[in-house]
């Protein structure tokens, strides 16, 4: 029985869920959390040596403000490293991200005034998990539109990053273009960190390389997104930068570069 058993996990639990029937329990599980909106999925299969694949997924507010699209989606975690605690998801790829963000068409949230009480500080502490993955993102866009009817895309979006444990050498690349009012400014942020193992994911005692990188940055671009956070706050003018700097043991070494 027990040998029949693992055969039956092994090779029946993965067909279940790659099954049509099996892709539409799993989603109709998503859309009953979602309170305010719908997810789609064209493709889901899953297997213990070829991982986790999700083709054509997207997510649409019912107001119609914020549209989700992603072309392919696909990990090759370890399953034995999450018995263990740790997260090993090997190697992920997110192909073609579209967002799509209208500010005018966001629903209002209604805001209660509470009589004043002192607030409780909680105690945080910093997660030591042991998480690996080669994360890669390939052609990206996010575009913003502000309720000014201001736009600001952020194009050809690329990311490669390879996150170890602490205590290890993690890298990352960033680059994207940033298009708005007519002025396209690449942006590129890289470097490396290895954060302490014993403080795990934080800058204490950790060393971080790191070099960013703007061109011709139109500063006028950048309202959309503090409209988003809820400032109202006017910009002008554009930037150029290119600094390189470096953190040894949780203190900043140096820093160079011009702005």
């Amino acid at each position: 029985i027990f040998i029949f058993l693992l055969i039956f996990i092994f090779l029946i639990v993965p067909a279940l869920i790659s099954s049509n029937k099996g892709r539409q329990i799993i989603l109709s599980k998503i859309n009953n959390a979602l309170t305010d909106g719908k997810a789609e999925i064209s493709d889901l299969s899953i297997g213990w040596f070829k991982g986790l694949k999700i083709a054509d997924f997207s997510y649409d507010d019912n107001a119609g403000w914020l549209s989700v699209k992603v072309k392919n989606i696909s990990t090759k975690p370890s399953y034995g490293s999450l018995l263990t605690g740790n997260f090993n998801l090997g190697k992920t790829e997110i192909d073609s991200p579209q967002i799509e963000i209208d500010l005018n068409k966001k629903p209002a949230t209604s805001t209660e005034t509470t009589p004043n009480e002192p607030k409780q500080q909680v105690a945080t502490q910093t997660a030591a998990f042991a998480l690996t993955t080669d994360f890669n993102l390939k052609d990206g866009n996010i575009k913003l539109i502000g309720n000014d009817s201001k736009t600001v895309e952020l194009k050809q979006i690329n990311t490669d990053i390879n996150i170890r444990p602490p205590g290890e050498q993690s890298k990352f690349n960033l680059g994207m273009v940033v298009a708005a009012n007519d002025v396209k400014s690449p942006l590129e942020v890289k470097g490396e960190f290895k954060p302490d193992k014993k403080a795990g994911w934080s800058m204490k005692n950790a060393d971080l390389d790191i070099g960013v990188n703007i061109e011709n940055f139109d500063l006028e671009s950048i309202e959309p997104f503090l409209e988003m956070a809820g400032l109202e706050i006017k910009t002008k003018g554009s930037v150029t930068v290119d600094i390189q700097s470096k953190v040894v043991d949780g203190q900043l070494e140096n820093a160079t570069g011009t702005i």
